[in-house]
């Protein structure tokens, strides 16, 4: 009865248990990576949310959009840091362990992706693991070619004034065009839904000419390049950025890093991150995942 209401009241503050009492695994971060690198908290999680694990230390944005997730940020070791600053991470370099982010690089520009892979190869320990998670841009492309409209689920999340206002939209996403949730997926100030968007917004025919008559990642690229940094300041849970496989690994080997896979959910090449109670758990059914070791 008592594990039962912990279990409750954990639901309704959007926490599992695991994240309240994740001390069960931590003899295999003490057997793996050391008793001073578990002390240092010397694993972090870029865009951390309200993850919470005692060997890591979190490192998020504290705004007023993402105002759910302050107390976690700024508790004690933890790290306040925007990544749209462009400044390096106020970590030390060689000191890391692993640097973990999970749908986190769409929400920021090409050049802020950029300095954060440049900072974990700057970082991480030799043998040190980098793992980007995010949205797959490849797999929404095929759901819109393909009319899968059962591939964007979470459009439904968005469906009253209330749910949809909340996120800087005029209407609900759950009755918008394949062509809109296709584009709010990876550069949503462009889409006709936004309350405040770019001064480019793009129609449903703009959408389907601008990708019947450019290659596919030039379309993409004139999408991402028409987005403004400063009303992605203002609304930072929008998407502006697409990522694939093949960008991700471009940008990791760019940084520093050669060796880099493309990886897959739970399969990590570190032990610790293949633990899916706190790893991979946004939205695996539209995701990519590549590492790269230092």
């Amino acid at each position: 009865m008592i594990k039962r209401g912990i279990k409750k009241v954990a639901d309704f503050l959007g926490y599992e248990i695991a994240k309240i009492h994740p001390k069960s695994d931590l003899a295999a971060y003490r057997a793996l990576y050391g008793e001073d690198s578990v002390r240092r908290r010397a694993f972090y999680n870029i865009g951390a949310g309200s993850f919470r694990h005692p060997a890591w230390t979190n490192v998020d944005f504290d705004s007023d959009w993402y105002e759910c997730n302050r107390n976690n940020t700024l508790s004690p070791g933890n790290i306040s840091h925007d990544l749209l600053s462009l400044k390096p991470l106020p970590i030390e370099s060689g000191s890391a362990c692993i640097l973990y982010t999970s749908h986190t690089v769409e929400h920021v520009t090409n050049e802020a992706d950029e300095v954060l892979f440049r900072e974990a190869h700057r970082i991480l320990k030799p043998g040190g693991v980098v793992r980007v998670t995010t949205n797959s841009t490849d797999l929404a492309y095929r759901a819109y070619r393909t009319k899968d409209r059962s591939y964007y689920y979470w459009a439904d999340t968005y469906a009253t004034p209330e749910q949809y206002g909340e996120i800087n939209l005029k209407a609900p996403m759950s009755t918008a065009s394949l062509e809109q949730l296709f584009l709010f997926d990876f550069a949503g100030q462009l889409t006709v839904l936004a309350a405040e968007g770019a001064s480019e917004r793009l129609e449903d025919s703009d959408v389907r000419r601008l990708f019947s008559t450019l290659p596919y990642e030039e379309a993409l690229e004139h999408c991402r390049k028409s987005c403004s940094l400063e009303l992605q300041k203002k609304y930072p849970g929008f998407h502006i950025n697409w990522f694939n496989a093949d960008k991700i690994c471009r940008m990791l080997r760019a940084a520093g890093f050669t060796d880099v896979y493309v990886s897959g959910w739970g399969q990590s090449v570190s032990p610790v991150l293949r633990d899916t109670r706190y790893f991979d758990k946004v939205h695996p059914k539209i995701s990519v995942y590549v590492e790269a070791t230092r």
